[in-house]
This record gives C-alpha cells, structure tokens and sequence, in this order.
C-alpha cells in the first residue's frame, strides 16, 4: 500500500514539474483522500495551487501546515502567497521574523517594500545582499530605482552603471539611467541612453522625451523632427502637437495655427487645447476668432475663473467693455484673491478713467511686480508721479539671476527669427548663447553692480543705458542738458539706429553703440535714460522742454530733400499707422480704415513704414499717391531728415512720434481711446510737445470718425 502510495506521488510530483498542472492536481486530490494530513503531500499540494494562481487554496493549506510545523520554507511560502496576492503588509510581517539570512527572504522583503514605497526600507535589505556578495543585475537596478525615488542621484546612477555595464543594450537600463539624469536637469547626458533606448524599441513616448531635450538644449530643428516621428506613431498625441505649435509660433504663426487647429478637431472639448487655440489666434490678430474660443471655453469650464480671465481678455480685444467687466466680476466672485482678474480689472477701470478704483483694487497685491508695474501706470496716467518715485525706482533698479537673463536670450531667439527662416533663427540663437554677447542680457543685469543712487557725480562718469523702447528714449532725452548740470562726465550707450542722430545733438557728450562691449573701469555709475525722471524730480504736471529739443544736420536735411518724388508743389504727408501688434494692440489702424485720407489729388503721401506687420497693406499702397521710404531709411537720423522734408506728420502711438516731437514737426497724432499712461487723458495736446496735435477715438474701435478730423484738419 505504502509503495503504491510513494509511486502515484512521485508520478504527480513528475506531471507537476513537468508542467503538466491539472493532471498533477487531481492526483494529489487522490492521495489527500488517503492521507489527508500528510504534511509533504499538503505542502506539494500548496506548491501546486501557487502555481495555478489558486492564492487562497495555497495559503489555507500553508497555514495548516505551519500550525503543525513552523519551519522556515512554510514561513517563506506562505509570505510568496502573500505577495503574490499583493497583501505586502503580510508578506513583510513574516519576512521580517527571519532571524537568520535567508537570501529568498531578503530580496522578497525588499521587493514588497519597494512595492509599499517604504525606499529606504528596501534599500536596507538590498544592501544586505551586496554585503553578502550575493545580489544580481535585478536588485541592482531595484536598489537603483530605490535611490532615485529618494532623490539620492549619485546612488542611483552607481549601481544603474553597474547593471549598464553588464548589459549596454538593455532598453530598461537606458530608460533609468536617462531618468536619473532628466531629474537632475543633465539631459544632455540623458540623451545618448534614450537613443540606445528607441534602437531596442520604438516607444513612442520615448521619442517624445528625446524631442523634449533637443527643445531644452535649444536644437528646436532636431526636436522637431523627433516631435514628428511621435505623430507618425500616434497622430493625436496631444503634448507633441501642443510643442509642434509652441515651435512654430516662433517659426511662421501659420503652421502653428493649422497645428493647434488640427488638435482641436481631435479634442475640441479639451480645456488645454482651447486655450492654446486662443493664443494661437491671438498671435495672428484674429481677435473675433478669440471671442468664439473663449466663449466656448467658459461654457466647458464655467466654474473655473481662469477661463472667464481669458474670456476678458478676449473682449477687450474685440472692445466689449462692458461684457469684459462682467466677466473679470466673475472671475473675481470664483477666486477672491486672483491677482489676474483684480489687475484685469483694475486696468478697465483706468481706462475709464476711474483711477482710483483702479488703485484701491490692486493695494492688497502690491507685493507682486507686475502688480507695482500696473499701480504706477494708473498714477502715471493721473500724472501722480511724485506719489510713485519709490515705486518707479524699485521696480527699473530689480537685479535680475542670470538665470533669467539667459531665459531672455532664448527667448530672443524666437523672437528675432527674421523672415521666417529657420537657419537664420539657428544662427542667431547660437549668437546669442556666446557669454560675450552681453546685450542680449537685460542691461540691469550687465551694470548690476554700479548703479547710481544719488551719490555725487562731479568727477565721476556716468553711464546713461537703454532700458525701454526708443520711443522712451527719445522722450526723455530732453532731460539729458539738465541733468548735465550734475553730472558733467555723461556717456550716451543708445541702440545703433540712434547712434547717428545723438552724436549730431550731444557732439560734446560721449555717445556709443551699444553693440560695443564695456569694461566695468570705463564708468562709475550707471543708470537707465528714463530713470531722469527719478533722478531729476520731474512733476508730469509741469513737465519742461516740451518744445523742439532734437535737430539734425541741415546736410542730411539737404541730401533727402535732392530726390525727385520729394519736389512737389502738394502738401506732404507722412503716415505711420502701424505698430508691433504685441505691444499696445489696439494703437495701430488697417491702412483700408484710413481711406478717407486719399480721397483727394492735392497730397503727396509718404510711408514711413519700416517693418510691413499689415500685409493688406502691400496691396493697397499700389493705388495710393503714396511714396515708401522704407527703401532710404537705415536709422533714425534718416528718419529725422525726411521728417524735416514734409509738411505734416500723421501717426499712431510709435516713437516716430516721439522723434517728430522732439524736432519740432507738426504732427497729427491718432490715439485709441483707451491710451497709453504718458497721454494721459488728453484729447487735444500733450505737454509732451508743442508740435503735437491729438486726436483721440471718442468711442472704441472708431478710427474712420478720428480720420475725418484729420481730414479736416488738412483742410483739402
């Protein structure tokens, strides 16, 4: 009996090592009639059901057996079934009783820690399978991924490296040590392992990190190709169109558009895609297509108050004023304390002309820059500017990290890609990389250290730097002969197109590009040109030298005046009507709007247009009496000596204004009706200059009833 019994277990024990489970399982079913308590066939039988998944069976015949026999391998399996059942707490409560090493124990105890993220725990009992000599690539990479989780970087990649160098071609290994590196921001190093990566498999969300760093490092042509490749794989993957779009914005706004319009129609209720819909039709000024995504969006996300901020913004684009006050009070009702909607807010209110709401809206947010920035602005429009000095000083004199000093010189990058080519964009980023290309850093950054405060400046030289637009350079250059009287020693560091044009007015002052590179020995001091303001105590209420301040050569007058479409008997007119769209949006008119203007044969129109941002413009100057002078214009000086060449000068809000100002020519300047802070709320003239003349919308958007009166003013 007992040979019949030993043979028919060891043929179930055969078909069980075998692989052959079922037929297994009914002869240990067989022998457990026979002798249900037999504690080797029990534990078989236990082994069997662990293999069949049958986690259940297999515990209950375990902690039968373990009653009767507390051994180790009982102890040992029964923690297996509980971590196959993923009951880690179990598994390391009996894993942790082991007193003696048990090498299966350990590395099933730090495995059911990793699973229970307790890292440090795992990492313990890892080490102890290196201190006994006895751990495989495996745990080695487990014990790596502990110290990753920990943030012990340099623990990570030492054992990573181990297991690497076994096995170089692994994916998994590639995919870590990658991920150790992109953690510490070293994804140029991270780069060559998830290029041996996609050899061994083409995933598509590795392709997507490898594009991702190729855009950090700044190769955006190879992360563009990368980000393709991802689309060739799967068309919708959302994070690749979105940085395809971020891309092209900067490239040609058209492919970024079609990207971001493509990614609507696969997600046309994603909350992420509208609002990069929105800003991909804000970049193209198609600002009642604006309205409709923002619409939409606030329809999606109702009770989110960002979506009204930017439902706002848009109707301020379209000038719904009042609908935009409306859904900034919403915002606000949703998010108390949003800094975005209560500035949002605040500047509708200046606009209006209710400056102090505008003021007391903002005062519990004056801890914010941009915050301060806007508070100045209401009170420069309110012409306070002796309540705000401190303010203006604080703001213009902040040191910036050099970190953002480089994010600003990549963000040139984008921005100054001329016609849309993308080597040149290439080249110039590489540029501006260099270190000795300081001027692509903010110049408070580049004169951080000698900025003037007040000290006394007889014998000492001081620099005078361009912080803002030329237009504010200009203007305040006004100022220069009466700061002179404090500071005799001045040096003049303006851009290179106003280079010609202050060497001719400040023959006696030292002037230079300010391409030329600087050694901190040449000067003592250092301030920005619109700090005069500041540092002269200027009151806005009284402001001096409005009349002419600026000349330019009678020579240079002479030469432009030589060429034969300036020798007519009509009266000529300069036209300025178009600005950088990013900056003070609603200043700029389509020419087609201006078209009473050229209802008549008694004036000869000249363009002063540098830069053609309307592109509907090309066509209808072709049936204009219009003469472009972008052809004969290299700097501002020749820009001056063809202003003394006309009768009139017609502009937007542009430093074309300001320069015509400053020499003394009349000009008709065309103000929207909600206006920068420096007019004020003029609607005549502006104590800025003498020779200028405003004419202000007298309702949003109504630029055909301003060109009437300009009409009516040329009196043809």
């Amino acid at each position: 009996m007992v040979d019949n019994f030993d043979e028919s277990l060891n043929l179930a024990y055969n078909l069980h090592v075998s692989g052959k489970l079922e037929e297994a399982k009914l002869k240990y079913e067989n022998l457990l009639k026979i002798r249900p308590d037999d504690v080797n066939l029990l534990f078989l039988y236990a082994q069997l059901n662990i293999s069949l998944k049958n986690w259940d069976n297999a515990l209950d015949i375990l902690l039968k057996i373990y009653n009767k026999n507390p051994l180790d391998d009982v102890k040992l399996n029964i923690a297996k079934v509980y971590f196959y059942k993923n009951d880690y707490d179990n598994a390391i409560k009996l894993l942790s009783e082991f007193s003696d090493f048990n090498k299966e124990a350990v590395i099933l105890l730090a495995i059911s820690y990793l699973k229970k993220n307790k890292y440090n725990e795992a990492i313990t009992e890892y080490l102890k399978l290196i201190d006994k000599n006895c751990i495989d690539c495996s745990n080695l990479f487990n014990l790596s991924i502990c110290y990753l989780k920990i943030q012990e970087y340099d623990n990570a990649l030492k054992y990573a490296l181990q297991v690497y160098n076994n096995n170089p071609n692994d994916y998994d290994i590639n995919i870590h040590i990658a991920s150790i590196y992109e953690f510490q921001g070293r994804n140029e190093e991270a780069l060559p392992y998830l290029l041996t990566a996609i050899k061994q498999k083409n995933d598509v969300e590795v392709i997507y990190r490898i594009a991702c760093i190729y855009k950090i490092l700044g190769d955006v042509k190879t992360a563009l190709d990368y980000f393709l490749d991802v689309l060739k794989l799967n068309p919708l993957h959302k994070n690749a169109l979105f940085s395809i779009a971020f891309i092209w914005s900067k490239i040609d706004k058209n492919v970024a558009l079609k990207a971001i319009q493509q990614l609507y129609s696969y997600f046309p209720n994603d909350k992420n895609v509208l609002i990069n819909l929105y800003f991909a039709y804000e970049r193209m000024m198609m600002y009642d297509e604006c309205e409709k995504v923002a619409k939409k969006l606030v329809k999606i996300s109702p009770d989110d108050y960002s979506s009204w901020d930017i439902y706002a913004n848009a109707l301020d684009q379209v000038y719904k004023y009042d609908e935009e006050e409306k859904a900034y009070l919403k915002s606000v009702e949703l998010k108390k304390d949003n800094i975005t909607s209560a500035l949002g807010l605040a500047c509708l209110y200046s606009q209006k002309g209710d400056v102090q709401k505008a003021k007391d809206l903002v005062k519990p947010y004056l801890n914010s820059d941009d915050v301060i920035w806007s508070y100045m602005h209401f009170m420069l429009k309110d012409k306070n500017f002796n309540e705000i000095k401190e303010y203006f000083y604080k703001i213009h004199t902040k040191i910036l990290s050099k970190e953002e000093g480089e994010n600003r010189a990549r963000r040139m990058f984008y921005y100054l890609n001329v016609n849309k080519k993308f080597h040149v964009s290439e080249d110039l980023f590489a540029q501006i990389k260099k270190e000795s290309n300081q001027k692509v850093f903010n110049p408070c950054e580049i004169f951080k250290n000698k900025q003037y405060k007040g000290e006394d400046l007889k014998n000492k030289k001081l620099l005078l730097y361009s912080l803002h637009g030329y237009g504010d350079v200009i203007m305040v250059t006004r100022y220069i002969r009466e700061f002179q009287k404090f500071a005799p020693n001045l040096i003049l560091r303006v851009p290179s197109s106003l280079e010609t044009l202050f060497k001719f007015n400040f023959p006696d002052l030292t002037v230079i590009n300010e391409d030329k590179e600087l050694s901190e020995d040449e000067y003592d001091y250092t301030t920005p040109f619109f700090l005069l303001l500041y540092h002269l105590n200027v009151d806005l209420k009284n402001i001096i030298h409005s009349k002419g301040y600026l000349s330019v050569s009678d020579g240079d007058v002479k030469e432009k005046s030589e060429f034969d479409f300036m020798k007519t008997d009509k009266l000529k007119v300069g036209l300025f009507w178009q600005g950088n769209p990013v900056i003070l949006r609603n200043r700029s008119i389509k020419l087609k709007r201006m078209s009473e203007l050229f209802k008549t044969d008694k004036i000869q129109f000249y363009s002063f247009q540098i830069s053609n941002i309307d592109f509907e413009s090309d066509e209808l100057k072709t049936h204009i009496n219009m003469i472009d002078l972008a052809p004969y214009i290299n700097s501002y000086n020749d820009t001056a000596a063809f202003l003394k060449n006309i009768d009139v000068l017609v502009t937007i809000d542009s430093s074309i204004a300001h320069l015509a100002g400053a020499l003394g020519i009349k000009t008709y300047l065309l103000l929207p009706y909600h206006t920068e802070w420096r007019w004020f709320y003029d609607t005549d003239k502006t104590p800025w200059y003498d020779s200028v003349k405003i004419f202000k919308q007298k309702y949003p958007n109504d630029w055909e009833e301003v060109i009437l009166r300009v009409k009516n003013e040329l009196n043809v």
